[in-house]
């Protein structure tokens, strides 16, 4: 069972925490936070033990969600055509992925009394633009050799050595498409960048050069997965990384299917059995599928807690190779698609009033069986009201709260405990944030 929680999604960061001083009370801490020109920002608050550091990990939060959501809500998006064919958006491609990986973030910060501390997190659009471009130049740089080396491997006839050329491509493109996203969020103005045609101009040629590369589908599920695990082992993928492979989704779509949950299990499972590889630290791999005519096309990244794209691997397999009992799209897929698009988060105000959530078994997409129970986390930059409304996968909605009272600064725990029950499918839990008390809703 799938209940994915609506929330900003979580970009990693990297942090410098400087440390803090006492003073007059800032503007800023009374507002909640503030806008300034030039910068984005976020806000944080904490109190207890090491609350200065943990108000500036908040902030970083705070600030990382606003980019997130700006970029998935299509933030400056421009089709661009390259070769007679139209390319992804670029930062529609973007926000296809979980992390970015930013830099270089100053902080304001305030300690009062009680052990209380509050953190600006201020990212300049100028300098953060620069960083940006620079780490997409030196991904593209490299996506464009191994491009090369898989033309130059086919033209010889290596068929293999192509194929693992551009699968290699894959990783840094992704990386490259996420900073120069970052760097138009952050740019002024509307000049057109040559590095992102030539963006445009490398991923229709990786798609193209894969579609081209993986001639030969697999015939069964368990064939795919070995062809997977395969391409992520020669990448580096192994038992000295700690590895998590969340389920597949169709492609678009910000849920997991029967079928995704099935080859993501497997998957983790023969990873689990591969050699020690190169990689450490935390990997998440993530994909998607995509039905192209007769073929389900698999696609997969694999990305370090920094939110760098590490790995990557693509599969196809036929689509009546799909066990029959593995659905491709959840029971009420299109109910979800109506209800993610319905509960879309939208960019907070600068300075203004924000609020996420995520749960105790993660922040979204989470998959739970019957049963299974889990907490909600619930935080808001500043004192709010917070109203619950669970949406069912049978089109039923419920009320969990009218007018929920939170402190603001670190995430409160729902009091209620809950329980996965039928009818199953795909669910949300939406949490909307008020100055003041709301009116009720009619039940």
């Amino acid at each position: 069972m799938m209940k994915p929680m609506r929330m900003s999604a979580c970009i990693c960061l990297a942090l410098v925490l400087p440390s803090g001083r006492a003073g007059a009370q800032p503007a800023w801490v009374r507002a909640g936070g503030e806008t300034r020109e030039g910068y984005l920002t976020g806000f944080g608050a904490s109190s207890g033990a090491r609350a200065l550091e943990t108000a500036k990990v908040q902030a970083a939060a705070d600030l990382a969600r606003k980019v997130r959501v700006r970029i998935a809500s299509g933030f400056r998006t421009a089709r661009r055509s390259t070769l007679g064919v139209t390319a992804y958006d670029v930062t529609s491609s973007a926000s296809a992925s979980t992390d970015l990986e930013l830099g270089g973030l100053d902080y304001a910060a305030w300690t009062g009394a009680g052990n209380k501390a509050y953190a600006l997190a201020l990212l300049e659009r100028k300098s953060g633009k620069a960083r940006a471009q620079k780490r997409r130049d030196v991904a593209l740089t490299t996506v464009e050799a191994r491009l090369g080396q898989a033309e130059a491997a086919s033209k010889a006839g290596h068929t293999a050595d192509a194929l693992r050329a551009f699968v290699a491509a894959r990783a840094p493109l992704v990386e490259a498409l996420d900073q120069d996203a970052v760097a138009s969020l952050l740019d002024d103005t509307a000049e057109a960048n040559p590095a992102t045609m030539r963006l445009a101009t490398a991923e229709v040629t990786l798609d193209a050069g894969l579609r081209e590369a993986v001639r030969a589908p697999a015939h069964t599920l368990e064939e795919a997965v070995e062809q997977l695990a395969a391409q992520l082992a020669g990448q580096g993928l192994g038992t000295k990384a700690r590895i998590l492979v969340a389920p597949l989704g169709p492609w678009g779509a910000g849920f997991a299917s029967p079928f995704g949950h099935a080859l993501a299990e497997r998957l983790e499972h023969r990873l689990a059995a591969a050699g020690p590889g190169t990689l450490v630290g935390d990997v998440m791999v993530r994909g998607t599928h995509l039905a192209e005519g007769a073929q389900l096309r698999l696609a997969l990244i694999a990305r370090a807690r920094s939110g760098r794209a590490v790995a990557s691997a693509e599969a196809w397999l036929p689509v009546d190779a799909v066990p029959g009992a593995l659905a491709l799209e959840p029971q009420n897929g299109g109910l979800a698609r109506a209800d993610e698009k319905l509960l879309e988060p939208r960019p907070p105000a600068e300075g203004g009033l924000s609020i996420a959530l995520s749960s105790s078994r993660g922040p979204t997409g989470i998959a739970l069986r019957s049963r299974q129970r889990y907490k909600l986390l619930v935080s808001t930059n500043r004192p709010a009201w917070v109203r619950l409304v669970y949406h069912l996968a049978d089109g039923k909605h419920v009320v969990m709260e009218q007018a929920w009272k939170v402190p603001g600064g670190p995430a409160v725990v729902y009091p209620t405990e809950l329980e996965a029950a039928p009818p199953f499918g795909v669910e949300h839990i939406q949490a909307v944030a008020f100055s003041d008390r709301p009116l009720p809703l009619a039940t």
